[in-house]
Protein backbone atom coordinates (compact mmCIF):
# COMPACT_ATOMS: atom_id res chain seq x y z
CA UNK A 1 0.00 0.00 0.00
CA UNK A 2 1.21 3.47 -0.78
CA UNK A 3 0.11 7.09 0.85
CA UNK A 4 -2.69 8.62 -0.61
CA UNK A 5 -2.01 10.77 -3.93
CA UNK A 6 1.95 10.35 -3.64
CA UNK A 7 4.16 8.99 -6.80
CA UNK A 8 3.87 5.35 -5.72
CA UNK A 9 0.24 5.69 -5.46
CA UNK A 10 -0.25 7.08 -8.78
CA UNK A 11 2.03 4.28 -9.98
CA UNK A 12 -0.33 1.96 -8.59
CA UNK A 13 -3.15 3.17 -9.11
CA UNK A 14 -3.03 4.76 -12.57
CA UNK A 15 -4.34 1.86 -14.62
CA UNK A 16 -7.51 1.95 -12.96
CA UNK A 17 -8.42 5.16 -14.29
CA UNK A 18 -7.22 3.71 -18.13
CA UNK A 19 -10.75 3.62 -18.98
CA UNK A 20 -12.88 6.54 -17.28
CA UNK A 21 -14.78 6.50 -20.66
CA UNK A 22 -15.56 4.89 -23.27
CA UNK A 23 -13.18 3.57 -26.00
CA UNK A 24 -11.72 6.48 -26.72
CA UNK A 25 -13.00 8.66 -24.71
CA UNK A 26 -9.92 10.85 -23.44
CA UNK A 27 -10.71 11.38 -19.25
CA UNK A 28 -8.18 12.64 -16.68
CA UNK A 29 -8.51 13.80 -12.93
CA UNK A 30 -7.11 16.13 -11.19
CA UNK A 31 -6.30 16.57 -7.96
CA UNK A 32 -4.65 19.49 -6.36
CA UNK A 33 -2.89 19.75 -3.19
CA UNK A 34 -1.42 16.50 -2.58
CA UNK A 35 1.51 15.54 -0.69
CA UNK A 36 3.83 15.78 -3.68
CA UNK A 37 2.06 18.25 -5.72
CA UNK A 38 -1.26 18.24 -7.92
CA UNK A 39 -1.78 14.58 -9.12
CA UNK A 40 -3.25 13.92 -12.43
CA UNK A 41 -4.74 10.21 -13.43
CA UNK A 42 -5.95 9.25 -16.47
CA UNK A 43 -2.36 9.91 -18.55
CA UNK A 44 -3.66 11.80 -21.73
CA UNK A 45 -2.41 15.02 -22.63
CA UNK A 46 -5.05 15.72 -24.65
CA UNK A 47 -8.32 15.09 -22.92
CA UNK A 48 -12.04 15.68 -23.77
CA UNK A 49 -12.76 15.75 -20.31
CA UNK A 50 -10.99 17.07 -16.95
CA UNK A 51 -12.12 16.47 -13.46
CA UNK A 52 -10.86 18.86 -11.02
CA UNK A 53 -11.04 18.49 -7.03
CA UNK A 54 -9.40 18.56 -3.97
CA UNK A 55 -7.36 16.01 -1.68
CA UNK A 56 -9.70 16.48 0.90
CA UNK A 57 -12.92 16.24 -1.80
CA UNK A 58 -11.40 13.09 -3.53
CA UNK A 59 -10.47 11.08 -0.27
CA UNK A 60 -14.56 11.09 0.81
CA UNK A 61 -15.33 9.91 -2.91
CA UNK A 62 -12.51 7.63 -1.90
CA UNK A 63 -13.82 6.47 1.12
CA UNK A 64 -17.39 5.88 0.00
CA UNK A 65 -18.98 9.39 1.82
CA UNK A 66 -19.02 11.62 -0.79
CA UNK A 67 -21.16 10.57 -4.00
CA UNK A 68 -19.26 11.36 -7.24
CA UNK A 69 -22.61 13.32 -8.70
CA UNK A 70 -23.31 15.16 -5.07
CA UNK A 71 -19.79 16.53 -5.22
CA UNK A 72 -20.42 18.13 -8.44
CA UNK A 73 -23.25 19.41 -7.69
CA UNK A 74 -21.81 20.92 -5.02
CA UNK A 75 -19.59 22.21 -7.07
CA UNK A 76 -16.40 20.25 -5.24
CA UNK A 77 -15.89 18.38 -8.45
CA UNK A 78 -15.20 20.97 -11.38
CA UNK A 79 -15.23 20.13 -14.87
CA UNK A 80 -13.40 21.21 -18.19
CA UNK A 81 -14.39 19.71 -21.28
CA UNK A 82 -17.28 17.85 -22.53
CA UNK A 83 -19.65 17.79 -20.38
CA UNK A 84 -22.08 15.58 -22.55
CA UNK A 85 -19.01 13.12 -21.59
CA UNK A 86 -19.61 14.05 -17.81
CA UNK A 87 -23.20 13.50 -18.20
CA UNK A 88 -22.46 9.91 -19.81
CA UNK A 89 -20.13 9.12 -16.92
CA UNK A 90 -21.27 10.38 -13.76
CA UNK A 91 -24.40 7.23 -13.87
CA UNK A 92 -21.72 4.75 -13.85
CA UNK A 93 -20.43 6.01 -10.51
CA UNK A 94 -23.15 4.53 -9.06
CA UNK A 95 -22.84 1.13 -10.73
CA UNK A 96 -21.52 -2.16 -9.27
CA UNK A 97 -18.28 -1.69 -11.21
CA UNK A 98 -17.43 1.83 -9.41
CA UNK A 99 -18.28 0.52 -6.57
CA UNK A 100 -15.68 -2.35 -7.30
CA UNK A 101 -13.22 0.15 -8.42
CA UNK A 102 -13.10 2.18 -5.27
CA UNK A 103 -12.90 -0.76 -3.42
CA UNK A 104 -9.55 -1.98 -5.59
CA UNK A 105 -8.42 2.12 -5.00
CA UNK A 106 -8.84 1.46 -1.23
CA UNK A 107 -6.89 -1.49 -0.75
CA UNK A 108 -4.37 -0.17 -2.97
CA UNK A 109 -4.08 2.66 -0.08
CA UNK A 110 -2.63 3.90 2.72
Amino acid sequence: MAEFLTGAWVEQVEPLFADLGDPGERVQVVVTGGPEGDVRLGGTDDPDLVLTTTVDVAREMLDGTLDPNVAFMQGRLKTAGDNALLLRILPRTRSDAFATRRVQLQSLTD
